[in-house]
C-alpha cells in the first residue's frame, strides 16, 4: 500500500518475510501477508513499479537472497535493494538510447515483485486509463520504445519518489543470507541496476574489491595422493619407501601389537581413534611420513585436561646462544627419533588398521603416545624431564621449562625432540650424548666441532646460525625464506621496485576503508592466514625490524581489504628482498658482568579507535635477543601515561630474563636497566617521595607506584635515550625510510 506521508520507516524492514526461492510457483511462505501492498487496488496512487504481472515471474536472483537494508542510506536506494527493482524509472536520468530502453524494460519485468496469493493479477489493459490509474502494462513500458518524448502527466523523478512510499511502512521480506559468517555481515546495495552482477558480501566495515585467485599449495599429501594415485612413479616409490620406514619404527616402538586386530564393534566407540598419514618432501629432497592420530577428533574423557607440553621459550634460546658466545661455549645440536612414542599411554584407546593391512572394520590397542594425541606431548615432556633429571643429573631451570642444567655448567635447551647441547668443555657434551643413546635412539646433528676457520654452522628451529668461536655468531633465514616466499600466493617483485622499508611510511590502516569481496573471502582470508603466519614466525625469531607491520596486519587478516593486501605484499616483498640480511652478535669483551636492557617507547593514539601502540626490545650485553610489537589494551589519555604503560608492560619480561641469566651463568654479576625517551616517566618513576597526592586524580597513579616498587625492588635503572636513537620507536609506528635504516642498521645486515 502507498502512503501519502514520503517519509519512510526503514526499521520496518528488520520485521518482513522471504521468499521461498524453489523450483515451480514462486508464493509468499507462510508468515507472508497475503497481499502485496505494491499490486493492492485499494491504492490510490499505483506504484510506477507494477509491472507486466499477468507474466509468471522470475524466481527472485540470488543477488536479492544476500542484501540487507542499511538505515543510513538512502531510502530509495535500500528500496531497492531490498526488492531487487533494477528499472530505469529508478535513475535519475531517463534512458536515451533505444538499447538502454530496452535494457531497462527487461530488467524491470524481470524483478517484479511476486504477485499475492489471494489476489489475481491486474488484466494487461485497461480502457480509459487515466496518468493516476496506469496500468501495469503502461507502466512496464516507461522508457520503451513506444514511449512519447513526453513522459505521461507526470515526471520520472515523481514516479520514483512514489515508488518507495508504502503504508505502515510494510516492506517485502527477503531471505536471509545463507552463510556461516551471518553475524559478521554489515549492511549494502545494489549498484549496477543494469546488470547482474556477483553478490558482495559486506563484513563488518567491509565493501568490495576483486583479486585474482591464488593457487592452494599443499604442504602435505595423504596415502592415496602420495603412493596409491601418484602418476610420478619415483615420487610414489620414495613416500612408499618413507611409509615403511615409519611403520617398522610404529612395530619397532611397539605401538600396538600387530598380531592382536580388535573387532571395533567390541570396544566404546569414543575411544577408537581415526589416524593418517601425512607425506611430505624435505627441503634436501627426503620424502618424509609420519603416522598420527586425529587427536581434533578426539573425545573429552580419552585425556586428562591438566597435563601440559612445555617447549623452551624462544627468549630461553636466545639467550642461552648469547651466553654459549661471551663464554666460548661448544654447541652440540642433537635429535630423538620418534619421541613420543617412547612415553606410555595411560588412557584405553584403539586406532584403527592402517590402509596397507587391508583390515577393515579392526583397531589395534595403542601402548605409547602416538604423534597427534592431545597428552602425547605431556607425556613425551614428563618422561624426558625425568630421564634428564634422574639419569643426567641435571636440573630444571626456575621459571624457564625445558632449559636444564648440570654442575659443570653444561645445559641444554629442549623443544619437542629437538636438543641443544651447551657447554665449555665439548666433552661434557659428548657424556651426556652417551647418557642418551642408552635410553632414546639419539641422532647427532652438530657434534659441535669447529673448522678450519674456527667456525660451525647450524640449523636450529629453521634459524640458520653461523657461529664463528668466541667473536661473532649471525641468525638468518635466508635458505627458508627463499623456498617459501613465492608460494605465498602474493606477486614477490624479484628485480623490478625495490622496498626499502617494510611499509609506507605514514600510512595506517581504516577499518572504515576495509574491503572483501564475498567469493573470495575464505580463499583470501587463507591466504593472508598462511603470509601473516610466516611473517610473524620471521619476525618473532629474528626480524624483530619488521614486528610493527606483523602486529598490525594480523588485526586484520579476517578483513582482507585492498589495503591491507598491498602492505601485505609490500611487508612481503621487503623481507624477499632483504632475505639475506641477519641479526647480528660480537662477542661481550667484559664477561664478569651481565647487562640486562630493555628499550621502550609508546606512540600516543595513533592506532585505529585512538589507541596506542607499544614496542618493547630486549637486549644481553648489548645484543637484541627479543621483540614485542603490541597495542595498548586500555586507552590512555596522555603521552606520558602511554610511556608508563610501555614501561611496565616491559618489567616483567625483563626480570624473568634476568632470574634465567642468574641461573644459566651465576658467577657473574647482574645489572638491568630500562631506556625510555620520555623524560616525565623517569621522574615519576624515581620520585622518592611518599606523597600521592599527585597521582591522586590520574588514572595511571597506581600503575607509576607499582613502578616504583618494582624499581626499588629489583635495583631496576631508568634512563633516557634521544628518540632519534631510540631502537623502540620503529614498533611503535610507520617510520620514515632514514628513521628506519638509521635505528636497525648496526644490528641487522
Amino acid at each position: 500500500m502507498i502512503n501519502e506521508d514520503p517519509r519512510i520507516n526503514l526499521q520496518s524492514a528488520n520485521h518482513a518475510v522471504t521468499y521461498d526461492n524453489t523450483e515451480g510457483d514462486d508464493q509468499p511462505t507462510q508468515n507472508e501477508p497475503t497481499s502485496n501492498p505494491i499490486n493492492d487496488p485499494a491504492n490510490d496512487h499505483p506504484s510506477s513499479a507494477i509491472i507486466d504481472s499477468t507474466k509468471t515471474p522470475d524466481p527472485i536472483p540470488d543477488t536479492v537472497s544476500r542484501r540487507t537494508i542499511n538505515n543510513d542510506i538512502d531510502p530509495s536506494s535500500a528500496i531497492a535493494s531490498t526488492v531487487g527493482i533494477q528499472a530505469s524509472a529508478y535513475d535519475d536520468v531517463a534512458p536515451t538510447t533505444e538499447d538502454e530502453r530496452t535494457t531497462s524494460s527487461t530488467s524491470t519485468a524481470e524483478l517484479d515483485p511476486l504477485p499475492s496469493e489471494e489476489e489475481p493479477p491486474a488484466p494487461e489493459s485497461t480502457t480509459g486509463a487515466t496518468p493516476d490509474s496506469e496500468t501495469p502494462e503502461s507502466i512496464s513500458n516507461v522508457g520503451g520504445n513506444d514511449q512519447s518524448p513526453e513522459v505521461n502527466a507526470k515526471s520520472l523523478e515523481e514516479r520514483k519518489n512514489r515508488i518507495f512510499q508504502y503504508r505502515n511502512g510494510d516492506i517485502p521480506r527477503v531471505k536471509p543470507p545463507s552463510t556461516k559468517r551471518k553475524s559478521n555481515l554489515a549492511l549494502g546495495e545494489i549498484e549496477d541496476r543494469t546488470q547482474r552482477k556477483r553478490p558482495k558480501r559486506h563484513i563488518l566495515y567491509v565493501n568490495a574489491v576483486h583479486s585474482n585467485p591464488t593457487p592452494h599449495v599443499k604442504p602435505s599429501l595423504s596415502y592415496y595422493e602420495a603412493i596409491v594415485n601418484n602418476d610420478d612413479k619415483n615420487d610414489a616409490k620414495g613416500y612408499n619407501e618413507a611409509y615403511m620406514k615409519e611403520y617398522d619404527q610404529l612395530i619397532k616402538m611397539k605401538t600396538w601389537d600387530p598380531n592382536k586386530p580388535i573387532n571395533e564393534k567390541t570396544i566404546p566407540r569414543q575411544q577408537i581413534i581415526n589416524s593418517m598419514f601425512i607425506f611430505n618432501t624435505k627441503r634436501d629432497g627426503r620424502k618424509k611420513c609420519r603416522f598420527v592420530a586425529r587427536g581434533d577428533q578426539q573425545k573429552a574423557g580419552t585425556y586428562k585436561e591438566d597435563l601440559k607440553a612445555n617447549t623452551v621459550h624462544h627468549y630461553a634460546l636466545m639467550t642461552s646462544l648469547n651466553i654459549a658466545l661471551d663464554k666460548k661455549m661448544f654447541i652440540t645440536q642433537l635429535d630423538i627419533s620418534s619421541a613420543y612414542l617412547y612415553a606410555e599411554l595411560e588412557e584405553d584407546l584403539y586406532i584403527r588398521a592402517p590402509p596397507h593391512m587391508k583390515l577393515k572394520g579392526k583397531a589395534f590397542k595403542l601402548n605409547k603416545s602416538l604423534y597427534g594425541l592431545k597428552q602425547s606431548g605431556a607425556n613425551w615432556y614428563k618422561m624426558i624431564g625425568s630421564y634428564l633429571t634422574n639419569s643426567c643429573n641435571m636440573t630444571e631451570l626456575t621459571g624457564w621449562p625445558c632449559v636444564f642444567k648440570d654442575e659443570n655448567e653444561c645445559f641444554v635447551c629442549l623443544f619437542v625432540d629437538d636438543m641443544i647441547v651447551l657447554s665449555k668443555d665439548i666433552k661434557a657434551a659428548n657424556k651426556l650424548v652417551k647418557t642418551l643413546k642408552k635410553k632414546f635412539e639419539t641422532k647427532v646433528i652438530h657434534d659441535g666441532k669447529l673448522d678450519e676457520n674456527n667456525m660451525a654452522t647450524y640449523d636450529i628451529l629453521g634459524l640458520e646460525i653461523e657461529y664463528t668461536f668466541g667473536k661473532k655468531m649471525t641468525i638468518g633465514m635466508e635458505n627458508s625464506l627463499t623456498e617459501k616466499l613465492p608460494h605465498l600466493g602474493f606477486d614477490i617483485e624479484k628485480d623490478n621496485k625495490k622496498f626499502l622499508v617494510p611499509g609506507t611510511p605514514g600510512e595506517h590502516i581504516h577499518k572504515d576503508n576495509l574491503v572483501v569481496e564475498e567469493d573470495d573471502y575464505k580463499e583470501k582470508v587463507k591466504q593472508m592466514q598462511k603470509a601473516i603466519g610466516l611473517l610473524s614466525y620471521v619476525g618473532y625469531k629474528y626480524r624483530f625490524d619488521i614486528l610493527y607491520y606483523v602486529n598490525i596486519l594480523a588485526q586484520h587478516t579476517l578483513y582482507p581489504s585492498e589495503q591491507v593486501e598491498k602492505l601485505t605484499k609490500q611487508l612481503l616483498n621487503f623481507v624477499w628482498q632483504s632475505k639475506h640480511k641477519k641479526l647480528i652478535w660480537h662477542a661481550n669483551k667484559h664477561t664478569k658482568t651481565n647487562r640486562i636492557t630493555a628499550i621502550t617507547d609508546a606512540s600516543f593514539a595513533n592506532e585505529e579507535g585512538f589507541r596506542s601502540q607499544l614496542g618493547h626490545y630486549y637486549c644481553l650485553n648489548g645484543k637484541v635477543i627479543g621483540g614485542r610489537s603490541s597495542s595498548e589494551k586500555l586507552r590512555v589519555i596522555s603521552s606520558t601515561e602511554a610511556e608508563i604503560y610501555a614501561v611496565s608492560e616491559s618489567v616483567p619480561m625483563l626480570q624473568g630474563l634476568a632470574c634465567l641469566v642468574k641461573q644459566i651463568d651465576p658467577s657473574s654479576s647482574l645489572r638491568s636497566k630500562i631506556l625510555t625517551d620520555s623524560k616525565p616517566t623517569i621522574s615519576i618513576v624515581e620520585d622518592q617521595s611518599e606523597d600521592s597526592r599527585a597521582f591522586r586524580n590520574r588514572f595511571f597513579g597506581t600503575r607509576a607506584f607499582r613502578l616504583r616498587d618494582e624499581a626499588r625492588r629489583n635495583d631496576l635503572k631508568f634512563e633516557y635515550i634521544k628518540t632519534e636513537d631510540n631502537y623502540a620507536d620503529i614498533l611503535t609506528k610507520p617510520t620514515s625510510i632514514a628513521i628506519f635504516k638509521k635505528l636497525t642498521h648496526s644490528w641487522v645486515k
